[in-house]
């Protein structure tokens, strides 16, 4: 039986195997004894011999952790051998140690690569800085070291990287806490490589070394002793290179920042690099006679005659010279031969001829101005440059614009002049467009409407009384459907204006006749609208009136609205690029 406690551990609050156990060793103990459970409870009597019952108790009483048997045993051992061992001297001794004087004084190699948290003989897991480095040296000369810090500094994160280190040296650590959850932090921040090598002790069970022991086992079955001597050997061979290497690369780095620092010795006076520096900006026009750059201990590339020579022409060659010198000198294979010059001169000779020829047709003055690249026309006391530069293939592309241009209608001309003005010039004619596309527009909306009827309205009557008309005529058909005789025998105008309309013949006679006439007086206004602009921008102009153009004149207008637009921008546009 006690083995089969040692071996299953029932617990007292267990429900299923625990009952199970205590029949068992009630019975051995008796074999007339009752096992009582709530679900099964019996009659009792003094007659029972052995009676048995799960009944839990929870006892709340003061914990007692051992340190008075530690304290008890500690005393018993000062009292029998009368050796106080080094760490109690220290706990009760007031905290004070003799510290060593070290006189050792670190290579620069040594501080660089402390300033990354890197050492050679201190293997920490996870990043460190100097610090941290400086806590694991001073453990290693020390029985104590005393790290303190608010909270945040990274005293967990210095714990985890030191079991690093005291693991790769083959000690035991112990962590101890006030609180359980500093340790549980602290499991977090240990490396995945070495956790298998931490046994947390934060609950009841041994879950943790179990894991603890299987992840060593699985680690060691698949590398012999050799083997893993070897993988370590290896991986100490390779950190000792890297570390090498960064600390020559951060030789280079700070030489190359000492250097930025260091004087410049002239003459046997130091000046610092920044002195030196605002001394070249503000001689930059003097000093930009040094070609280039200058190397130190090298010789001038220039003898002293040579220097001679250099500095007396700034006397002996003019400012034209100068100018002329720094062009270089031109290439003899792309210089034109003697046959090309005369050939040219011939054409120059010819081309001069016929501006003769076209100065006594034209009565004019032409004159060349090869300083402007200008061809100048003077007429009297006036001067007109007519083109500028003599680029053939620039006017090549002008010949082929004009070329474009059917014929040039005088209302083009203004059209370009008007909006070149802009303003109100350039209003009146967008006020055309808006016109016609109106009109356009509203003929298109009502063609349906007026399929199949032929409206005819008297030419000399007066539109508006006729609309006025209309609307009487739309409200009464709206009311009675229809217009009576007594409609027309009161109100005569009304009479008289349904004379002056015909569809189909015929007067109106219906709402539907009567919004169809509507519509077409409407569109009949819009016409004479347009008319007026159209006459007076276009037909003034060489174009024809608005009315001869057709039935429906809005059509044909509609037409010229692209190109009315084109001139109207001619100059913003069209202009622009011509003259570039």
């Amino acid at each position: 039986m006690q083995e089969d406690l040692k071996e299953n551990f029932y617990h007292p609050l267990d429900r299923n195997d625990s009952p199970d156990f205590l029949k068992i060793l009630g019975h051995r103990l008796c074999s007339d004894s009752k096992f009582i459970t709530p679900e099964t409870e019996t009659e009792t009597s003094s007659d029972d011999r052995l009676l048995m019952t799960l009944n839990p108790v929870f006892f709340v009483r003061k914990r007692i952790d051992g340190s008075l048997k530690a304290i008890d045993e500690i005393i018993k051992a000062l009292t029998n051998t009368e050796n106080i061992p080094g760490h109690l001297s220290n706990i009760v001794g007031g905290g004070t140690v003799e510290v060593p004087v070290d006189n050792y004084e670190s290579t620069i190699e040594e501080k660089l690569a402390a300033s990354s948290g890197e050492s050679a003989e201190i293997l920490l897991s996870k990043e460190a800085n100097s610090e941290q480095l400086e806590i694991a040296k001073r453990i290693e000369r020390y029985n104590a070291v005393l790290v303190q810090g608010p909270p945040g500094t990274g005293k967990t994160h210095t714990i985890a990287n030191l079991l690093g280190h005291f693991l790769a040296q083959g000690k035991s650590v112990l962590v101890t806490s006030h609180t359980k959850k500093a340790l549980s932090v602290l499991k977090e921040k240990v490396p995945n490589g070495i956790q298998n090598l931490c046994v947390s002790v934060l609950d009841d069970t041994n879950s943790d070394m179990e894991r603890s022991v299987d992840g060593i086992s699985e680690y060691l079955s698949k590398y012999t002793s050799n083997e893993l001597k070897k993988k370590m050997e290896s991986a100490n061979r390779q950190r000792l290179a890297i570390i090498e290497k960064l600390s020559e690369i951060r030789k280079r780095i700070f030489a190359i920042k000492y250097r930025e620092y260091q004087p410049i010795v002239y003459n046997g006076d130091g000046y610092s690099p920044a002195e030196a520096a605002m001394f070249v900006n503000k001689n930059a026009e003097e000093l930009s006679y040094i070609p280039g750059i200058v190397r130190l201990y090298h010789p001038l590339p220039a003898t002293i005659d040579e220097l001679s020579v250099l500095y007396n022409t700034n006397t002996e060659i003019s400012e034209f010279e100068e100018r002329e010198l720094e062009c270089g000198i031109p290439n003899p294979e792309l210089l034109i031969t003697p046959s090309q010059l005369a050939t040219i001169n011939r054409n120059i000779i010819e081309q001069l001829d016929t501006l003769n020829h076209i100065e006594t047709q034209m009565q004019l003055q032409i004159s060349l101005d090869y300083s402007s690249d200008l061809v100048k026309l003077k007429n009297g006391s006036s001067t007109l440059n007519v083109v500028k530069g003599t680029n053939t293939e620039k006017l090549e592309k002008i010949s082929q614009y004009i070329q474009i241009f059917n014929s040039i209608d005088e209302w083009m001309v203004y059209a370009v002049v008007d909006g070149n003005k802009g303003s109100g010039y350039k209003n009146c004619w967008e006020m055309l467009i808006a016109a016609i596309e109106d009109t356009a527009s509203y003929a298109d909306s009502i063609v349906a409407d007026r399929l199949g009827s032929n409206i005819v309205i008297d030419s000399n009557a007066d539109l508006l009384q006729l609309k006025q008309m209309l609307e009487k005529m739309h409200d009464i058909f709206q009311k009675k459907g229809k217009l009576s005789k007594l409609d027309l025998f009161f109100d005569r105008q009304m009479k008289e204006a349904l004379a002056l309309i015909k569809i189909n013949g015929s007067t109106i006679s219906g709402l539907k006749e009567c919004i169809l006439v509507k519509k077409n007086l409407t569109l009949i206004e819009k016409r004479k609208n347009t008319e007026k602009y159209w006459n007076e921008l276009m037909s003034t102009h060489g174009v024809p009136n608005f009315f001869s153009l057709g039935d429906e004149p809005e059509r044909i207008c509609v037409q010229q609205i692209p190109q009315i637009k084109r001139y109207l921008d001619w100059y913003q546009n069209e202009y622009e690029q011509l003259l570039q």
